[in-house]
């Protein structure tokens, strides 16, 4: 998708695009949610 970016957007578009996909892609990744639905639970705790 940010190939695209390259050809509609403008070379220097594309730079700035990879670039910030290179440090959200670099940051620590996020423990597992601690809500229900991430668990397979329903709103009332049952599955």
């Amino acid at each position: 998708m940010l190939l695209h970016t390259a050809i509609y957007a403008g070379l220097p578009a594309a730079n700035s695009a990879f670039a910030v996909a290179q440090r959200v892609l670099a940051e620590p990744k996020v423990p597992e949610a601690t809500t229900p639905y991430a668990r397979g639970e329903s709103a009332q705790g049952r599955p």
